[in-house]
């Protein structure tokens, strides 16, 4: 399936987990955006249109909750695009955190292409194969 392009906003603060992340997105014909911590992101989102974010929970200067609950809220961001929250511990409790708080879904580190695709999919309904 030839899947329309999504510019994805790469928010971790470990340059190698970034870097990954941005490989296997441009891998997948998608456009990148990078920030190293929460505030740098919400900055980029304030300034440039996104489809998607990938948020790292667990940052220095603004963690990804934190991030969250901002994007969520505040009238001069994207209240709506969708979140997938990255962590190395993904438990039942936090998962139900990261939805309450207006995230979309949750991958864990280290991001695998299945698992990405398998969320594109079901984000963007008809836009991606998840196989």
């Amino acid at each position: 399936m030839n899947s329309p392009r999504l510019r994805i906003l790469v928010v971790e603060d470990n340059d190698l987990s970034r870097q990954v992340a941005e490989v296997l997105l441009r891998h997948l014909g998608h456009e990148c955006l990078l920030a190293g911590d929460g505030q740098q992101a919400l900055q980029i989102l304030s300034q440039q249109t996104v489809d998607l974010v990938l948020l790292d929970v667990a940052m220095p200067v603004m963690d990804g909750l934190t991030a969250l609950q901002q994007l969520r809220s505040r009238a001069d961001l994207p209240r709506q695009v969708p979140v997938l929250m990255l962590t190395a511990h993904v438990r039942p409790q936090e998962l139900s955190r990261y939805s309450e708080l207006g995230a979309n879904g949750c991958i864990a580190k280290p991001i695998s292409t299945q698992r990405l695709r398998e969320e594109l999919a079901q984000l963007f309904p008809g836009r991606f194969d998840p196989a």
